[in-house]
C-alpha cells in the first residue's frame, strides 16, 4: 500500500502540485492542496481521512 502525506492550505486550488516519490524503496504521494475557490461559485474539497482503496 502506498503512502501519502498531504498539505493542505488556505491558498489559491491553482497551485496544487502532487508527486508520487521513492523512499528507501517504498513509494509515497506526496501532495499540496490549496482550499481557496478560484471563482465564484466553486467547490470547496471535501476531505476523507484512513485508508483508500
Amino acid at each position: 500500500m502506498m503512502k501519502r502525506a498531504v498539505s493542505v492550505s488556505l491558498g489559491s486550488s491553482t497551485r496544487d502540485k502532487k508527486v508520487v516519490v521513492d523512499f528507501n524503496d517504498e513509494m509515497i504521494s506526496i501532495e499540496r492542496i490549496g482550499t481557496r475557490r478560484r471563482r465564484r461559485g466553486g467547490k470547496t474539497p471535501v476531505w476523507r481521512t484512513g485508508r483508500q482503496g
